[in-house]
């Protein structure tokens, strides 16, 4: 006899996701997995998200559209979209992300296979042009978990986000914390472990995020790390995220003003900034030629970060 295969619904939280949602959801659709449903919350988008998501949900009975005029935050959007939600395993997706062909499938025979409450997967950063070339390979991840070849079952956090869970014990731990802006998906994931639950390390279900492929939206992207560190709970490693976005702001102005004091010497200290930036990029990026172009993107991508640390937190803005 047959099992059953479990239902799994892809809750995807979008906020002025125009340039991207049709994409997350065709990567969904496409997936060969009868038993789905995608949930949209569209929360609070002005462009054209929400007439998107619509006529994709008029085509697919499977796709619901939840719309709220007022945005709210990430962990807010994921929460409505997981209580509405009727399959058995949750997978949490940003819109401006997809997933490979296979990918329900593989999740589904995990959770059959497994002793597993959770999954952890990879994450590829993609991009469409130059700029958000750079930017994905600033973002790419640092050697480790997100390398494993192998898949591993663990219990206790490790530094992968279950963004893949069984609904019934996301609800029992509490859901998102909607206190927390930008890094709720950390928190939930030592919620998760802490709990005594077991996640999977599954290498072959990928996440294609797509990265910022205009200034403003790059802008876009560190004014939420900003806000995220203006707003977290955990009072010492607020501190800390404050004191090195601050560091790194010094370490990029500081020349520029002895600059304005004495040439020589501050062309000198921005000549030693840029080098020792360069190499920190080459660490990152491997690529020789696009290390260069990445050092004045990190610079602006401090300043656009702190920044929004110091408008979130000081001037207590809210937007």
């Amino acid at each position: 006899m047959k099992t059953k295969i479990p239902k799994i619904s892809v809750i995807i939280p979008a906020h002025n996701e125009e340039g991207d949602i049709a994409r997350a959801l065709d990567s969904v659709i496409l997936n060969n997995y009868d038993s789905k449903e995608i949930i949209v919350v569209n929360d609070g988008s002005t462009d054209k998200t929400e007439e998107i998501a619509k006529k994709y949900s008029m085509n697919h009975k499977f796709i619901k559209l939840i719309n709220y005029k007022e945005g709210h935050s990430a962990a807010f959007a994921r929460n409505r979209g997981a209580e509405k939600a009727k399959g058995d395993i949750l997978v949490f997706l940003d819109a401006d992300t997809s997933i490979n062909s296979e990918f329900l499938k593989i999740i589904s025979e995990d959770f059959d296979k497994f002793e597993i409450q959770g999954i952890g997967n990879p994450k590829r950063n993609s991009y469409t042009n130059l700029l958000s070339r750079l930017v994905a390979l600033l973002a790419r991840p640092p050697k480790g978990v997100q390398e494993r070849s192998k898949k591993r079952v663990v219990s206790k956090y490790i530094g992968f986000n279950t963004f893949i869970i069984s609904r019934k014990i996301f609800l029992d731990i509490g859901k998102y914390d909607e206190k927390i802006f930008y890094y709720e998906d950390e928190d939930l994931s030592r919620k998760f472990f802490k709990y005594g639950n077991k996640g999977l390390w599954e290498p072959k279900a990928l996440f294609y995020s797509y990265q910022p492929s205009s200034w403003r939206d790059v802008y876009r992207q560190c004014a939420w790390s900003g806000k995220g560190i203006a707003n977290m709970v955990e009072l010492p490693r607020k501190m800390k995220e404050i004191g090195y976005s601050l560091f790194k702001l010094l370490f990029i102005i500081s020349p520029f003003i002895v600059l304005f004091f004495d040439k020589f010497l501050g062309l000198g200290l921005i000549s030693l900034a840029y080098i020792l930036t360069y190499f920190y990029a080459l660490r990152s990026s491997k690529e020789l030629f696009y290390s260069i172009l990445m050092v004045p993107l990190m610079y602006l991508r401090n300043i656009f970060e702190f920044y929004a640390i110091f408008k979130f937190l000081i001037l207590g803005l809210k937007k």
